[in-house]
């Protein structure tokens, strides 16, 4: 009944399909001892335990931060030295219809070496169509109610676009 695998896997795929920076997406089966050095890394983070199964995985790609993890070891992120910042619109409008109400500087990557030259990478899609507990009925009558939100949404992430381009 836990379908954040299935979230995960969509939308990275459309977010690869709309040529927005997404990492390469695999399903992958962890077996007990995969999740218990797994868990080690989230009882660390205060997240909870995985189980044995298949989950969803990108590949490791290194240097990777999130944005929260990088301002806290380098600095703040500044809009002259992210090579992809034209893609923060998209980024934006992308998760009003896949209905992702979680995007926040833990699941936004920072990737690159050269600090001048930083790239955004989205990841962490579980909570689209309404969670993980979703069905057809409950995407469609999210979809239903939220039209006007979902165009107030966009236009409103094209008008952060610009200003985070412009700087004003």
């Amino acid at each position: 009944q836990d379908r954040t695998a299935m979230n995960e896997m969509v939308c990275s795929q459309m977010a690869e399909r709309f040529e927005l920076p997404v990492f390469e997406a695999f399903l992958v089966n962890l077996d007990e001892a995969q999740c218990d050095l797994i868990n080690d890394y989230r009882a660390a983070k205060r997240m909870e335990r995985i189980e044995p199964g298949e989950h969803f995985g990108t590949r490791f790609l290194r240097p990777f931060y999130t944005a929260d993890e990088y301002e806290d070891t380098f600095g703040p992120i500044t809009k002259g030295n992210v090579a992809n910042l034209r893609k923060v619109p998209d980024i934006l409008g992308f998760d009003s219809p896949i209905q992702n109400g979680d995007r926040h500087c833990d699941n936004v990557g920072v990737l690159g070496e050269d600090p001048d030259r930083l790239s955004y990478h989205i990841f962490d899609h579980g909570h689209a169509f309404g969670g993980r507990r979703w069905d057809a009925q409950s995407v469609q009558k999210r979809y239903q109610n939220m039209q006007p939100v979902s165009v107030f949404c966009m236009i409103t992430s094209a008008i952060t676009g610009l200003i985070s381009l412009t700087g004003s």
